[in-house]
């Protein structure tokens, strides 16, 4: 049989099925049952090698035997190569054809290997990724992300999801069936045109970019036809269904050159958030990043944000409070919104308990602006944030301090602990139960102060924009803040920190 390159498999994936061989949210994982002494992997062409992790799993553990890691060149960003099988992320810069191995002091057995891919803009650079093991003749075992036996799986499985949908929705009551009958009749046309252009294409026949997009975008509205008229439990279980063929026919960062039909796959992304929504509290930042290209303006994250919570209504669930939007750490609905009382409590709860162990806690950062900007709390702010003086001078003790207010807190029974990664404290009230970022302040002098800042990194402040805590007004509650409105915002967001900001996936749009 006539097998088509790599490159034009890539071609056909990117148009006409761009989720069919990535990984992103969902690591890749390989069983090759092998022995061997070096691993590599590496990607052809020019490119950039950015993973997030690398796990291999075998009956010992491997990383004892590593003899060596190595990378073909290393960014300034990345960390040292060994580090990626202890989840470090490493990043090659743009060349032809980067790699990373490692090579082991004996030959180790693996019978497993999972690769954690970087997340959101960045997943598409994986996407050509190869695998391999190497023993002492050389190579034993490989894996293409786009190998002809990959594509021909994916598509198999692609097929099986189709029939699952199709077999779900003639299973759905008469009135609900009829109501999508003919979108369901069309739908079927439309998916087994894409994926019989698809196979034909990977045996060698001919096909141009915008028939397979025009085949895709027709199979994407085919199930926004079939969603619209269901409502309820109905609703529920064909977002179910309906998922993974979203989520394999929406395009990708990759994808960049592909032309779109932004008003199809807006309202497909919808129903595919929707779908996450009626099993999770959140959709993540990184899904959202995943799709980041969908997203280009605030005209479009308005029109997903209202068809989401048209949708989710549509459901009749309640575990979601309303208006569900596009926030920091991803979309879901606003708890703040909802209840703000109930965190307005929590501060003050957690103002008493750091006071008692002699901090003066104020509220601060997003919490400080949406009661200077918007009087309350911000629509698509997510969390409530505090900042409190730390007792010490300088850099140096600033861990040991957090562990120990920490280690004070939870003998008093209150749920505290350090933010993995970072030097900042969540602390839950032990009444009304919401999570407090409570932030330090570190004293670098007398007219400097080190806070987290742009970026969730500590950097110098002016001290006098902070300290002395002033006072603000939030709910009808009184609460300390930073000194000086306009100096600590201008600070932290800039000095057009008057106009409402949101950041959703990767970009900043007004609001």
């Amino acid at each position: 049989m006539f097998e088509v390159s790599r490159q034009t498999r890539e071609r056909l994936a990117l148009a006409g099925m761009p989720g069919l061989v990535h990984f992103g949210l969902a690591p890749l994982r390989l069983f090759p049952m092998r022995t061997c002494k070096k691993l590599r992997l590496q990607l052809l062409g020019t490119g950039i090698l950015n993973l997030e992790s690398l796990s291999l799993v075998g009956p010992e553990d491997v990383v004892p035997f590593v003899e060596e890691a190595r990378m073909s060149s290393r960014h300034a960003s990345s960390h040292d190569p060994e580090r990626l099988l202890t989840g470090s992320p490493i990043h090659t810069a743009s060349e032809l054809c980067p790699w990373w191995e490692v090579t082991f002091s004996k030959p180790v057995q693996i019978d497993e290997i999972t690769v954690g891919n970087r997340l959101g803009v960045w997943c598409g650079r994986a996407y050509g990724l190869i695998v391999e093991l190497m023993d002492k003749d050389g190579i034993a075992w490989t894996y293409d992300n786009l190998s002809a036996t990959r594509f021909n799986d994916q598509i198999a499985r692609f097929k099986q999801h189709i029939e699952a949908f199709v077999s779900h929705c003639y299973r759905l009551p008469v009135a609900s069936r009829n109501g999508s009958s003919r979108a369901l009749l069309e739908f079927i046309g439309t998916a087994t045109t894409l994926t019989t252009r698809v196979e034909q294409a990977l045996q060698g026949a001919s096909f141009s970019e915008r028939d397979l997009t025009d085949a895709r975008i027709a199979t994407l509205a085919g199930l926004d036809a079939i969603h619209q008229p269901l409502a309820t439990k109905d609703l529920v279980s064909t977002l179910k269904q309906s998922y993974l063929l979203f989520d394999w026919l929406l395009p990708r960062p990759k994808a960049a050159n592909i032309d779109m039909n932004l008003p199809v796959e807006l309202s497909a992304m919808s129903w595919m958030f929707a779908s996450i929504l009626t099993e999770h509290h959140t959709v993540k930042l990184a899904h959202i990043k995943d799709h980041d290209r969908l997203l280009a303006d605030t005209a479009c994250t308005r029109f997903v944000e209202e068809t989401v919570n048209t949708a989710y209504k549509a459901t009749g669930l309640t575990r979601t409070a309303m208006p569900i939007m596009f926030r920091a750490h991803g979309m879901s609905g606003s708890a703040l919104l909802s209840d703000p009382q109930s965190f307005v409590r929590s501060m003050k709860e957690i103002e008493e308990i750091l006071d008692g162990i002699g901090y003066q806690a104020a509220i601060c950062y997003g919490t400080f602006l949406g009661a200077v900007r918007e009087k309350g709390f911000i629509p698509h702010d997510d969390d409530v944030d505090m900042a409190f003086p730390l007792k010490s001078h300088g850099d140096e003790g600033v861990e040991e301090e957090l562990q120990a207010i920490v280690a004070t807190l939870q003998k008093q029974g209150v749920d505290a602990g350090i933010t993995t990664g970072y030097q900042f404290l969540k602390i839950r009230a032990p009444k009304n139960k919401r999570l407090v970022d409570a932030f330090p302040i570190i004293r670098r002098g007398p007219e400097r102060v080190g806070m987290y800042m742009q970026e969730l990194k500590i950097r110098d402040v002016p001290a006098h924009v902070v300290l002395p805590f002033g006072s603000i007004e939030l709910y009808g509650e009184s609460f300390a803040a930073p000194a000086s409105v306009d100096g600590f915002l201008s600070e932290r967001y800039g000095p057009t920190w008057q106009t409402p900001l949101r950041i959703i996936g990767s970009k900043t749009l007004e609001v």
